[in-house]
């Protein structure tokens, strides 16, 4: 198989390596000749490619598969509804027969839970941070651009792994955290988000949207407790954020409350996750 990563990144990289020891010909696009040459080091095909310009992919032939791995973050001067639109629109710019499908790589951010709702796949979408904005827009483009046959959207939850552990210096340095500790928190390890990748491509019959992590929410105040109790430090104080004054305001990452099921995941995809909940994820990591 050959297979293009737009955005090879944390997860992205990740992808890379699970593809590449699955037999594909892997390809991944970098915004910087530096990490290009990086990219080539671990058998990565790289392509020099910034998608929020207008210019073709610089790489020739068919794919099977095009997973878009972008980050989220917010690009100055583009209002955040049009960050990956943009870029989606100049990606297929000259439609979409020259791949099989497209996974795109959205978060659970979309979803916006007050009171530690469990949401779904058919949970309704009420994002406000300009990542999950952004993230939304792109799905409700893909719908409208692309046959549903052709694409999977992916909402993942947190993400960890090695080197990116969720408030880990803030649990080392800082006395107080903002966050209510009666709040969830909804992870998935990125190797798991790898191979679920990787089985998405492999199925005959892979939905058009899956809710990613690991089925088992964790309130923060536990999850902080327990990171505490690992690298032996004191647990901070928590207090809760205030509430947006306002529908404009923007609320902080983590004052959402909800719970993410993974149930249609694992019934349709088969998936075994390697760590289904941030115990097994993290302990190996602060050992």
């Amino acid at each position: 198989m050959r297979t293009l990563i737009v955005g090879c990144g944390y997860v992205g990289s990740e992808f890379a390596n699970y593809a590449g020891c699955a037999g594909h010909e892997v390809h991944g696009t970098t915004r910087s000749h530096s990490t290009a040459n990086s990219l080539a080091d671990r058998n990565i095909i790289p392509v020099v490619y910034d998608w929020l310009e207008v210019a073709p992919l610089p790489t020739t032939g068919r794919f099977d598969n095009v997973v878009i791995a972008v980050s989220h973050a917010s690009v100055p001067g583009l209002p955040p509804q049009l960050t990956h639109v943009r870029g989606l629109t100049n990606l297929f710019a000259n439609g979409t027969d020259w791949f099989d499908r497209c996974l795109y790589l959205s978060t659970t951010g979309v979803f916006r839970g007050t009171d530690g709702e469990l949401l779904d796949e058919s949970s309704p979408t009420d994002p406000k941070r300009p990542g999950s904005i952004a993230a939304l827009a792109a799905e409700d483009w893909l719908r409208e651009n692309m046959p549903e046959r052709k694409f999977t959207i992916l909402r993942l939850a947190g993400i960890y792994g090695p080197g990116r552990i969720p408030n880990l210096e803030k649990l080392r340095t800082e006395p107080t955290i903002d966050a209510d500790p009666d709040s969830y928190l909804n992870l998935i390890h990125v190797e798991d988000i790898a191979s679920i990748l990787l089985r998405c491509i492999e199925s005959n019959s892979c939905s058009s949207l899956y809710c990613v992590s690991d089925g088992n929410p964790v309130r923060r105040g536990d999850y902080y407790a327990q990171i505490c109790s690992w690298i032996g430090v004191p647990v901070p104080k928590m207090q809760p954020n205030p509430k947006p004054t306002n529908d404009m305001a923007t609320p902080k990452r983590g004052s959402d409350n909800k719970r993410i099921a993974n149930a249609k995941l694992l019934r349709e995809l088969h998936i075994q996750l390697r760590y289904p909940s941030f115990v097994e994820g993290l302990r190996p990591l602060l050992a």
